[in-house]
């Protein structure tokens, strides 16, 4: 897979997408912009590594939570290039579902039961009064 470049922020485009008020410029303007970050962000992913499939998954989950997020309202020229910010909610994806995997195994390793189930022949310890292992001895 040969690198894809990112493009240039062209930020009158990506203000032009974030209109207050849904129109036919400003969907254009979004499918614009995907259209022109969706093959940067997929070679991205390639380049790191990913499978051709899982690299497409991404790509796609990306765009799909963005435009769930409303991203761009909070997206402002002074705040820097477009490509970092998809880069930076791209890595923030792939830490959350790599998080959610690791979770996931680790519950399916781990048998929880109860304290009864271990040790039934073990009787609850009985209170100690006056020589509790937990006091502290003076010096």
């Amino acid at each position: 897979m040969t690198f894809q470049p990112f493009p240039q922020t062209r930020w009158t485009l990506v203000l032009s997408a974030k209109a207050e008020e849904a129109s036919d410029e400003s969907a254009k303007a979004l499918e614009e912009l995907a259209r022109a970050y969706w093959r940067p962000v997929y070679a991205y992913l390639r380049g790191k590594g990913h499978s051709h499939e899982d690299a497409q998954e991404e790509t796609q989950g990306l765009f799909a939570q963005l435009l769930k997020r409303d991203f761009l309202r909070t997206l402002e020229p002074s705040g820097g290039r477009f490509r970092s910010y998809l880069l930076v909610s791209l890595r923030h994806r792939l830490m959350d579902q790599h998080s959610l995997v690791a979770n996931r195994q680790r519950r399916n390793e781990m048998s929880i039961q109860p304290w009864h189930e271990i040790a039934p022949e073990v009787p609850y310890p009985l209170l100690q009064i006056g020589g509790s292992p937990f006091r502290r001895e003076s010096l």
